[in-house]
């Protein structure tokens, strides 16, 4: 096992959140695979944690307590209420998400509604 990999399981083993593969779960954490970190900081912030890892990838994960995020593409206009959970990513060298997982014993994702853009008149 990778040290990346072995970081991102001892921050994520207090509970694994377990979901089908359309759930709010995944849409908000492992539809991030294959993005840029830099478009998932550009939408969601500064990480709560960022873990260098000796061969250049990265550990980063967030924190929420009771926020309302966007996903990624193609749900980029889809809001989520998180609550309770940590949302960790497994960043590539070169800078793509290449992993995600949710965590937390009381961890909740779930639809918020879609963000409408303002009809311009």
């Amino acid at each position: 096992m990778a040290y990346h990999q072995f970081v991102a399981l001892a921050v994520a083993l207090p509970v694994i959140g377990c979901a089908s593969a359309t759930s709010p779960y995944d849409r908000v954490s492992r539809g991030w695979v294959g993005y840029k970190q830099a478009e998932l900081v550009e939408r969601w912030g500064k990480p709560h944690h960022d873990y260098a890892m000796e061969d250049g990838w990265h550990a980063i994960g967030y924190f929420f307590t009771a926020e309302v995020v966007r996903g990624p593409r193609p749900y980029r206009e889809h809001m989520f209420l998180v609550s309770n959970c940590m949302v960790n990513f497994d960043v590539s060298p070169d800078g793509v998400v290449e992993g995600a997982s949710t965590a937390g014993e009381r961890c909740r994702i779930v639809p918020y509604g879609l963000h409408r853009r303002p009809v311009s008149q």
